[in-house]
């Protein structure tokens, strides 16, 4: 895996990429949009590929190239605080080609490197699938007696997730995965070579250096978040085979599922007890001091079965710090849970999909 990684980057893999960018996504702080390069490739494409393999071969390029504009784009219709603001990068179409080559490389070992739990950017799998079993999971705790009494799911919303990814666990993460160095520092000039404006209903302001975090608009972005929630993963696994957490079978054959995760959305599942509590709490904690990522709990939820005692669920709850109890809530964008038809269910999904 590693020779292909690290291989000699090739001319057609830089053409590749420059066509593979979106030549309508909004240009970088250059005003240089992809379809620039890709209507001139007869005429820029012999200096824009030099450039890029100059990269490769020396692992600097110009400060300007790594130059980004972080747009703040309001969830809500009156912003009071950063919390209702969602930043959104504007990276140079110079800068994307090289994120281009890396992702294009990276793409083809992930499907061996990160675990079938995780159903975001990995090639062969579906949002869908994710989708099915977190359903699966929420209605054998509302209908199969043996985990409708005991069992919980937690559904979680990581705050700020790609901008509070710090650095140094990035780095720590691709050694400890077998990464070669060279690949590495090629990753890690890419994440850390970036200076920022930020523009606030159309206008810039400000100007500086951040010293953590992903860009939520960079192509390689994605396939790095996947490969930091991988560590949540693996504590999580290791709790489970240590017996600190019960993962919920549908079955007696069947695996065990203990957490279900799309980049920041997830959904753990858990006896309703305070000792697994205390565990998953634990195993988040762990993650969040590591990588920097943060829990908003009051974005979470809490699902139980209708027979645990309501005192329970709500002493379960300010334990937690999750107050929001789960049901009608969305996971991927669709309820948590079935409420009549199945069949009925799915074609009125399937219809407000196409509406919008």
């Amino acid at each position: 895996m590693n020779q292909g990684l690290i291989a000699e980057v090739t001319r057609e893999e830089v053409r590749r990429a420059v066509f593979d960018i979106d030549g309508t996504s909004t240009p970088g702080a250059d005003g240089m949009s992809g379809v620039f390069n890709q209507k001139y490739w007869s005429v820029v494409g012999e200096q824009v590929t030099n450039e890029v393999l100059n990269f490769f071969e020396n692992g600097v390029f110009p400060k300007e190239w790594n130059f980004t504009q972080l747009v703040l784009l309001p969830k809500v219709t009156k912003p009071k605080s950063m919390t209702d603001l969602r930043p959104i990068s504007l990276c140079s179409v110079m800068y994307k080609i090289i994120s281009k080559v890396l992702c294009a490389r990276l793409k083809k070992i992930l499907p061996k490197i990160v675990s079938n739990t995780q159903g975001a950017f990995v090639a062969g799998r579906l949002i869908s699938d994710n989708i099915l079993l977190a359903h699966e999971m929420v209605h054998a705790l509302r209908t199969k007696p043996m985990c409708n009494e005991e069992f919980m799911a937690i559904k979680t919303d990581m705050s700020k997730a790609y901008y509070r990814v710090e650095w140094r666990f990035l780095e720590e993460l691709f050694i400890r995965l077998g990464f070669e160095k060279k690949r590495v520092d090629w990753i890690m000039v890419c994440v850390r070579m970036v200076s920022f404006s930020i523009i606030l209903y159309g206008n810039a302001y400000g100007f500086f250096e951040p010293s953590r975090g992903l860009r939520q608009g960079d192509p390689l972005s994605p396939f790095l978040f996947i490969l930091c929630v991988e560590t949540l993963v693996h504590v999580m696994n290791r709790a489970e085979q240590e017996k600190r957490i019960t993962g919920l079978c549908l079955t007696k054959k069947c695996p065990s599922v203990q957490h279900l995760l799309f980049a920041d959305d997830s959904l753990f599942l858990c006896k309703a007890t305070f000792k697994e509590a205390i565990e998953i709490l634990q195993c988040l904690k762990l993650y969040g001091e590591a990588s920097g990522q943060e829990i908003n709990f009051q974005k979470s939820s809490l699902t139980f079965r209708e027979k645990i005692d309501p005192i329970m669920r709500r002493v379960l709850g300010l334990f937690m710090g999750i107050t929001k109890e789960g049901g009608a809530e969305k996971y991927l964008g669709l309820s948590e849970c079935f409420s009549g038809s199945r069949d009925s269910y799915w074609h009125i999904s399937q219809t407000s999909s196409n509406l919008d």
